[in-house]
Parts: C-alpha cells; sequence; structure tokens
C-alpha cells in the first residue's frame, strides 16, 4: 500500500509540473500591444517621372484605417499585409499597407497622414510626409553613370550603359540596358512608356538580347540580370550624344504587380576622324575588316585571254565586325583599261547581332569591261576603313594580274594585223574608180602576205582608162599599244592598162611604198582607219613616166556577225595630189572611195 501511495504522489507531482510549463502567463495574455502608426516612404528625393513607395504600418486595437490623403500624387497600385488575433474577447491587428505614388507636379510635395479611429473616435494620426520633385536629372557622363550604378533592394532597378566613353564619328556605339533585381526575385520588362531619344544619330540598328536572367555579384551582393535590350546607333557628326532617360513597365512577384523603372540620362562623347585618310576610305567605314577578291570571266573562270567585247566580273567579300552597313564598295584603282560599274552580288550578305554590336559579311559586284586590247593590267581592289582599336586608318588591297584582250574587231584594214584564232581573212572593196579582192594570209605574228587583184576603170577623177592590177599587199605591225595599232605596208603590183584611146596596152610596175596605216578601236564594235601612203608607180609604153601619189586615208569599219566566222562592213576614202614626172600633164588631184565588205574565219 505504501509503495501505490508513493507512485500516486510522484506522478500528480510531475503532472503539476507539465502544467506549471506549458501554461501561459496571465498577465502577458492580457496586455494589449503598444498602438504604433508610422508612415515612411523609399525616397525623398524623387524625378517627376519617377515612382514613390510609401508604406503605412499600424500594431493596435481599432475598428477603421482612413488612407493618408494623395492630392499631389496618383496611385499607381496598392496592397496590404495584415494579421489578427483574439486576446479577451478583444480584436488585435497588425497591418502593412503599401501605395505607389506618381507626382503630378513639381515642387515639395505632401502626403498627408493616415489615420486609425476606435469607436468613432481618432486614436492616431501618423506625421505628414514632404517629398521634393524636381526636374529628371540632368545627363552625366558615360563614366559617371558606370561609377553610380548601385545593387537593387526589394525595388529592381534599370541600368543603363556604353562600353567606352567617347567614340570615333560612324563608330557603332552600343548601348545596353540591363534589368537588375535582387537575387530569387522574378521580374520581368513589359512595355517601354517612353523610348530615350538619342538627337543626331544617323542610325540605329536593334541587336538581339538574351531574355535569361543570370547572377552576378554587384557591390558586394548577388543580384540577378537580365539583359533586357542592346541597341547600336551611329552618329554622323562629331559633338555629344546624350541617351536620353528611359521609363520601363515591369512585371514584379510582390504585391503591386508591375513597376515603372526610370533611367538617368547620360552621354558620350563623339571625335573626328583624325586626318590623313586613304583614298579609298569612305566615311563610316569604321571596325575590323578583312577583304577577299576575285576576278572571273562569265564561265567562273579567272581569265588570262579575253576580247575587248566580253564581260569580266569583280566579286569582292568584305567580312569583320563594326559598321558594315555603313560599308561603301572598295575603289577599283588603275581601272582605266576597262569601263566598270557596280551590279547586285550573287552572293547572299549575312548579319550576326550580339551584345557587341554586328559582325557579318558585305558582298560586292562589279562589271568590267576591256576598252583597250593587248596584254593590259587588270584593276586592283583597294579598300580602307579605320581601326578604333589600333586609331589608326588600314588599307587592304589586292591584285590579280594581267589579262590579255583580244580585240573583238578583226580589220583586214588599217594598222591591225590578224591576231588570236582568227588566220584567215577576205577582204572586197567596191567603189569609185576600182573593186579589189584581198585573200589576208599571216605568215608570222608581225607580217601578212596577201594576194590582192584589183579591176581599175577610171584614173585621176577621169574615166579614161581601165586596168588590171595582179599583186599581194603586205603588213608589218610596228606598234601594239592599248586600241592603238600601226602598220608599214605596202601593195606592189603588175598594173595592165588599156586606154580607150589608143589599142596599145600601158605596162606598169607598182612598188605601192612606203606606207603607214594605224587602226583605233574607238568602240568595241568600231574601229578607225587612218593612212598615209605614197604608192610610188612606173609605167612603160612609148615614153617612161613615174607617178608619185601622196594619199591621206581614212576608213571605219563595224562588225555586223560575230560568231565562228565574222562578217565585218567599213568605208575607205581616200585623197590627195598625184605628182607625175616624165612626159605627162603635170600634177593631178587623186580621190578614191569605196565600201568594204570583210569575212573572217
Amino acid at each position: 500500500m505504501k509503495r501505490r501511495a508513493v507512485k500516486s504522489r510522484a506522478l500528480r507531482t510531475m503532472l503539476l509540473l507539465c502544467l506549471l510549463v506549458v501554461a501561459p502567463n496571465p498577465t502577458e495574455a492580457s496586455a494589449p500591444p503598444p498602438l504604433r502608426l508610422q508612415m515612411e516612404v523609399d525616397r525623398w528625393n524623387l524625378a517627376i517621372d519617377e515612382e514613390l513607395d510609401l508604406r503605412v504600418e499600424i500594431h493596435g486595437v481599432y475598428d477603421r484605417y482612413v488612407h493618408p490623403s494623395f492630392e499631389n500624387f496618383d496611385v499607381i497600385g496598392s496592397f496590404k499585409k495584415k494579421r489578427s488575433e483574439l486576446r479577451k474577447g478583444k480584436h488585435y491587428e497588425w497591418r502593412e499597407v503599401h501605395y505607389r505614388l506618381r507626382p503630378k507636379a513639381l515642387d515639395r510635395l505632401s502626403i498627408g497622414g493616415a489615420q486609425i479611429k476606435l469607436g468613432g473616435k481618432v486614436i492616431a494620426k501618423a506625421q505628414e510626409l514632404v517629398v521634393t520633385v524636381t526636374n529628371p536629372p540632368a545627363a552625366i557622363s558615360a563614366q559617371e553613370a558606370r561609377k553610380t550604378v548601385e545593387a537593387p533592394t526589394q525595388r529592381p532597378i534599370l541600368r543603363v550603359r556604353t562600353d567606352k566613353d567617347s567614340y570615333w564619328v560612324g563608330e557603332p556605339i552600343v548601348v545596353s540596358w540591363d534589368l537588375l533585381s535582387v537575387k530569387g526575385q522574378d521580374v520581368r520588362p513589359v512595355s517601354i512608356e517612353r523610348a530615350p531619344r538619342m538627337d543626331g544619330i544617323a542610325r540605329r540598328e536593334n541587336l538581339a538580347f538574351d531574355s535569361n536572367g543570370r547572377d552576378i555579384e554587384l557591390g558586394g551582393k548577388e543580384v540577378r540580370i537580365r539583359s533586357y535590350s542592346r541597341v547600336v546607333v551611329y552618329k554622323g557628326e562629331p559633338g555629344r550624344l546624350v541617351i536620353d532617360a528611359m521609363r520601363l513597365l515591369v512585371k514584379t512577384d510582390d504585391g503591386f504587380g508591375t513597376a515603372r523603372l526610370v533611367t538617368r540620362p547620360f552621354y558620350v562623347d563623339v571625335k573626328s576622324l583624325p586626318k590623313g585618310q586613304p583614298s579609298s576610305f569612305s566615311p563610316h567605314q569604321l571596325g575590323s575588316f578583312t577583304l577577299k577578291s576575285r576576278i572571273t570571266d562569265a564561265s567562273g573562270q579567272k581569265p588570262t585571254t579575253c576580247r575587248s567585247g566580253d564581260v569580266l566580273f569583280v566579286d569582292v567579300q568584305v567580312t569583320g565586325r563594326g559598321n558594315l552597313q555603313g560599308i561603301k564598295a572598295p575603289r577599283l584603282e588603275n581601272s582605266e583599261h576597262f569601263a566598270h560599274r557596280q551590279v547586285a552580288a550573287i552572293h547572299q550578305e549575312s548579319f550576326v547581332k550580339d551584345g557587341k554590336g554586328m559582325s557579318g559579311t558585305r558582298q560586292f559586284r562589279f562589271e568590267l569591261k576591256p576598252r583597250t586590247v593587248g596584254q593590259i593590267p587588270l584593276p586592283k581592289i583597294s579598300f580602307a576603313f579605320f581601326d578604333p582599336t589600333k586609331e589608326a586608318y588600314v588599307v587592304r588591297k589586292h591584285t590579280h594580274g594581267h589579262v590579255n584582250v583580244e580585240s573583238v574587231m578583226q580589220l583586214l584594214y588599217g594598222g591591225q594585223l590578224l591576231e588570236g584564232t582568227d588566220k584567215r581573212g577576205v577582204r572586197l572593196e567596191v567603189g569609185w574608180p576600182h573593186t579589189s579582192l584581198t585573200y589576208v594570209l599571216p605568215i608570222t605574228d608581225t607580217l601578212e602576205l596577201s594576194p590582192k587583184i584589183t579591176l581599175r576603170y577610171g584614173h585621176l577623177l577621169e574615166a579614161k582608162t581601165v586596168a588590171f592590177e595582179p599583186g599581194f599587199e603586205f603588213r608589218w605591225k610596228l606598234m601594239n599599244l592599248g586600241g592603238w595599232k600601226l602598220a608599214f605596208v605596202g601593195d606592189p603590183g603588175l598594173m595592165l592598162e588599156f586606154p580607150d584611146k589608143t589599142d596599145d596596152v600601158e605596162l606598169g610596175l607598182r612598188l605601192g611604198t612606203p606606207g603607214l596605216m594605224a587602226s583605233l578601236e574607238i568602240a568595241p564594235m568600231w574601229n578607225l582607219s587612218l593612212g598615209l601612203r605614197v604608192p610610188l608607180a612606173f609605167m612603160f609604153g612609148d615614153e617612161t613616166r613615174v607617178l608619185i601619189p601622196l594619199l591621206a586615208e581614212v576608213g571605219a569599219d563595224t562588225q555586223v556577225v560575230d560568231e565562228r566566222w565574222k562578217l565585218n562592213v567599213g568605208a575607205l576614202l581616200s585623197g590627195g595630189p598625184e605628182f607625175c614626172a616624165g612626159p605627162c600633164d603635170g600634177v593631178g588631184m587623186h580621190l578614191r572611195f569605196s565600201l568594204t565588205t570583210s569575212v573572217i574565219w
């Protein structure tokens, strides 16, 4: 029995101790929390286009809450947090009310104090707050803007920056907007309420940006950064470029749901390019580039030989990073032997936009048409740009050697000899006072010996004789300079004359020299002939006499067929005095005109 009594007393003692530990203190349970009404703002100075956060904290017993007065502000949003409990039949409440305000005017603006009431009576009133609203701040330098970036608190921050403080005219200026928030806070852009103005820019390009956030360290804190936007701008004149304030509406995961973020304007200096620009430099060609080029014929091969009517192509490729869209076509130097024009490129251009600007490839194409014939140099490709990293001009050049240009028109008269693959030809002349047929036969690259037969039915503007003149024509090339050809020529032969007033046949011998003939290609399908000849002749009849004509000649030929065989047509005029030594009439006037047809194969 005694053991049971001892156990019972021990159990009662332990139960009493447990009750003493878990029972609340009656004094603490009945004591009300201290009455508290407090207002605070997140800043005391703000610009007219910024927003203000107001927090009202309330502790105590009350039955009605009266909002602060916002006569000078627009309420953008609000939310509240609260918790409450009953103590001895009384309602105790802890509340926080948050407001987002936007000022309506510039001045020292007041926010009326919030109130709480109990039984219809005001039991507490918060003190009125006064904030200063100013115009947007003046632009600061890019360097100051980078230094003043601070880590965000609960409110996200929108920062804007450039990589450098100064740039050259035409250099790409990459402007970056970053959205910063505390780690773990979900902030996303919604819309741009005001895009930043940038006066004086020549062009603006939007760049690709990474919308996925990443964590970085800023001001000793880990923050979340989202590359909201990257743009590249180009200023065409030296001076100051102001990147104006930008207003961005973002979505937040706090009670407000949205927030307006405003950047501070800043400026960069844009400098004039240094003097000493290369001749092939064009404004706005800034960056770092490489040059590739090639010259091809219609088949896509590098030409070694072509004809003056053919078209060659120059394809140029400029690759690198910089002001790609400001690049002008590279210059063709030493191109006086060609007619050239820029045409559409056959290769597609490609551009890549990233956070550092723009990179890619520009394509250019030119058509070349030879103006002269012979061994001529192909144009040099010259491209100059200014490298901002080196702060110097860079010139890149390509040379492409020479090309042998054959005349598209082969002359069978004048100073030009048959060239290239054309090795035979026939020339027919019909006019006054003769008709002739010549079979052109090249012997070497510089000499032609061509059988010729002529029927002459007049002399010295008079139709008083008929003559049959078999012989040959020779041409010896003296010069071949571009479109000019010069040859030493002669047409020796026998002369069988049949005067109309006698039955006697007069025999003669024509030396046909000396003579010089020149030809000039005046267009791809036209050649001009010029000559000066003294075709000395001896006539043997009853009495011997010597004929010494001094003849100036001019003619023109054009091509009407250019296939496997070629057909040229033209005209020739020859005239001048003819001197006579021996039993003759002295000096007479020599004039000859004929139409020519040439076939070459």
